[in-house]
């Protein structure tokens, strides 16, 4: 059997946007509750009786949330200009690790 499960993950951190245009109000410092949802699909281990241990997603996730939680995002290598696709990418170039099945 084929499942996808989904797993959402919070967190709270300021930016600003560096290269918008003069007087842009992303421009400004500011801060977001971020929504992470992380998704995983693939065939149900006859075994066990899950795709993946939820524990392994969250002890990821934790690597990423100490990087970001509380944290102004501009300063993470990688995220100098943390617009929300580029901030997508980084957690998807990031999080690869977790498992085969990762699927956003």
């Amino acid at each position: 059997m084929i499942v996808e499960l989904k797993k959402q993950f919070l967190f709270e951190a300021a930016h600003h946007l560096p290269h918008v245009p003069a007087g842009h109000k992303c421009a400004r410092m500011h801060g977001h509750s971020y929504r992470v949802e992380v998704g995983l699909r693939g065939p149900v281990n006859a075994q066990t009786g899950w795709l993946v241990d939820f524990a392994l997603i969250d002890d990821a996730w934790s690597v990423l949330h100490r990087r970001f939680d509380h944290h102004l995002l501009n300063e993470v290598e990688g995220l100098e200009n943390p617009t929300c696709e580029n901030l997508c990418g980084y957690i998807w170039r990031n999080s690869n690790y977790v498992s085969p099945s990762f699927a956003r």
